[in-house]
């Protein structure tokens, strides 16, 4: 026996021990062999005490136990070999299912517990087992037993169909109760609330379901039903108000829009006044408007337009004078109402009023920048009371009105000042030109008379009388120059100089110019150097104007370099639409703050002022005006103490 692995775990382990399942050596029966330590009073192990168990008893006594039909009682060890199987014993005995599902179970939970597994021989249970040792040193035993599904639930189902059929029949029953009593106390009150909802929602807002003073349910929510439809309503007829409110004050905006469009637009009082008139059309129906505007003249209150009423009768009737009304706008500066017009005292001829039909009478001044230019009247044929917003928005719509007006008036006036202004410039160009040519055939006569006395023509002439007529020859020259500038000025200034246009070889002009300067140059030793672009395109432009300012520039030039200084006169493309043309000198240059005045009439610099010879300020202003008749532009570039370039471009074709 010591070899038996029960034998060996009492003795290691000191308690009692259970063996496996086993055929016995000396009986050949199948048992299963328990073994229990005898301990010394020192603690050693003297003996084992043993006992086996036919397992041949135990299944007849697991035979007697009175089990459901079907039912299995199995009692298995540790690595899941019947011990003792009820029924069938003698088939399962001995043989290890480990793999079976209620084996599976047992063997995982290794404690109490149940399942609901298929058996060893497929049957579905529901299975309780427990082991029937707890220790685990002894070795494990469990003792199952299953009771088919059908057979434990056999009485449950036999009572829920039982509860079921019952059940049913109390639930017709009371269907059958709630489908009557559902009819005549809720459905058709409910068919009655559905009707109203599709009267409202059709948009009848007046439906109501008239319910009674009950307390039920139904009658709280048709009570409800009607509070909501009367809100609906209520908030209806605000909506409709408000949207007439929006698209009144839309029509207001834009005819407020449509003024100001025609302040900005337009320069026609007429025009202005028509697009008045007919926006008040829009905003007061029938409503007759009548406008008076101040003669600029006399300052006296005279008949415009008017709409909604006979303007030919209106202009044509004959009364003691302006409408007391009116004159009560005009000279209060304020909207002045009257209620009824064929009653009131101020009224100078009601009996006009009563047969046009028109009642109500507001009068509204036209105000601008403080003035006031004449009155809007409206007139309506019912009894009226404008209210103070509908008196501001008329207000503020006749003062966009009276802009309008103020503008177109002040634009006429402007234009009849520029051509008066005109006239006065031609007149004064005219009034130039015979003073300059006046001035001009004496003064070439005094410088012919003092060239001939010079030579000797009328006698021998002293060394100091030749100075002194060389003198008086080059005084006249400069007033002659100072002539000829005045006139070019004053015709260029009234428009009056007509460009004689050609093709124009730039480069041959310059050249022109630079040999007509050469001696002038020379005389102060000062260098004329020219470069030209040789693809300069030709251009079309006045010969003569262009040389003048080149001979004005070349002037210049030569007249503010020292002895001994450089002029270069250049030119080149400017880009795809024109040539630039510059004269570069070397002279004393010019402030930036003088530079802003250069091309203005009379501007003289500060070397200018020094010089030795003086000018009179038109050169430049004159070479301004013919560059700009030719649609280019002119500009000079300078820094003190390093020369002066004035540059100036001509478009290819102008």
């Amino acid at each position: 026996m010591a070899d038996r692995a029960w034998f060996q775990r009492a003795v290691q382990t000191r308690r009692f021990a259970i063996g496996d399942y086993q055929i016995g050596r000396a009986s050949g029966k199948a048992s299963l062999n328990f073994g229990y330590p005898v301990i010394n009073e020192r603690g050693d192990v003297e003996a084992v005490v043993l006992a086996g168990l036919d397992l041949a008893w135990l299944n007849r006594l697991a035979a007697k136990a009175q089990l459901p039909e079907g039912s299995a009682l199995t009692m298995t060890d540790q690595n899941g070999t019947i011990l003792a199987r009820h029924p069938n014993p003698g088939q399962w005995i001995g043989k290890s299912v480990p793999e079976a599902s209620i084996v599976k179970a047992i063997l995982n939970r290794g404690g109490e517990g149940t399942a609901r597994a298929s058996g060893m021989d497929g049957v579905r249970r529901l299975y309780a087992f427990t082991p029937l040792d707890s220790t685990a040193e002894a070795g494990k035993v469990y003792l199952s037993v299953g009771v088919p599904e059908q057979v434990a639930f056999a009485d449950a189902d036999r009572t829920f169909k039982r509860n079921l059929l019952g059940l049913g029949m109390v639930a017709a029953l009371a269907l059958t109760a709630a489908w009557i009593g559902g009819d005549v106390f809720i459905l058709r009150r409910v068919k009655a609330l559905m009707k109203i909802t599709k009267r409202l929602s059709e948009g009848d807002l007046s439906a109501r379901t008239g319910s009674s003073d009950g307390q039920g349910e139904l009658e709280q929510l048709a009570r409800a039903f009607d509070r909501m439809a009367d809100a609906l309503q209520i908030r209806e007829t605000e909506s409709r108000r408000a949207e007439e409110a929006l698209r009144s004050r839309y029509q207001e905006l834009q005819a407020l829009h449509e003024i100001s469009h025609a302040v900005s637009s337009t320069l026609d009082v007429h025009a202005v006044l028509d697009i008045l008139t007919k926006k008040i059309d829009i905003l007061l129906p029938y409503t007759a408007v009548l406008v008076w505007l101040r003669n600029e003249e006399s300052g006296q209150l005279e008949r415009a337009v008017c709409r909604n009423l006979d303007e030919e009768l209106w202009k044509g009737r004959k009364s003691a004078g302006i409408p007391a009304l009116v004159k009560e706008a005009v000279n209060g500066r304020v909207p002045v109402v009257a209620s009824d017009v064929q009653t009131d005292s101020r009224t100078l001829d009601p009996e006009f009023y009563r047969r046009h039909g028109l009642l109500s009478h507001l009068s509204v001044p036209l105000l601008a920048k403080g003035e006031a230019l004449g009155v809007v009247v409206f007139l309506t044929r019912e009894r009226h009371d404008f209210t103070n917003e509908e008196i501001q928005f008329l207000a503020t719509l006749t003062g966009q009105a009276a802009i309008a007006i103020h503008n177109s008036r002040l634009y006429e006036q402007t234009r009849k000042q520029a051509v008066q202004l005109e006239q006065a410039n031609r007149a004064l160009a005219d009034f130039t030109a015979m003073i300059a040519h006046d001035l001009r055939s004496p003064l070439t006569a005094v410088v012919s008379e003092a060239a001939m006395l010079e030579d000797g023509l009328y006698g021998p002439v002293s060394e100091e009388q030749k100075r002194r007529l060389a003198k008086i020859q080059a005084h006249s020259r400069n007033l002659v120059d100072l002539v000829n500038d005045f006139l070019d000025l004053s015709k260029l200034e009234a428009g009056r100089v007509d460009l004689v246009k050609q093709e124009v070889n730039l480069g041959d002009l310059i050249q022109d110019s630079l040999d007509n300067h050469l001696l002038l140059a020379q005389s102060k030793k000062i260098a004329l150097r020219t470069c030209v672009d040789p693809g300069l395109p030709r251009v079309i432009a006045d010969p003569r104007r262009l040389g003048q300012v080149l001979s004005n520039l070349l002037s210049n030039a030569i007249k503010f370099t020292p002895e001994g200084g450089q002029i270069d006169v250049s030119a080149g493309k400017n880009d795809a639409t024109g040539v630039e043309v510059w004269v570069k000198d070397t002279g004393l240059g010019i402030s930036p703050e003088e530079i802003r005045s250069l091309f203005e009439k009379y501007a003289q610099t500060r070397s200018g002022q020094t010089t030795k010879s003086k000018g009179t300020g038109l050169g430049l202003a004159i070479c301004k005006m013919i560059v700009d008749a030719h649609g280019g532009r002119i500009w000079a570039e300078s820094e003190e103490g390093k020369g002066t370039t004035v540059r100036f471009t001509i478009p290819y074709a102008t």
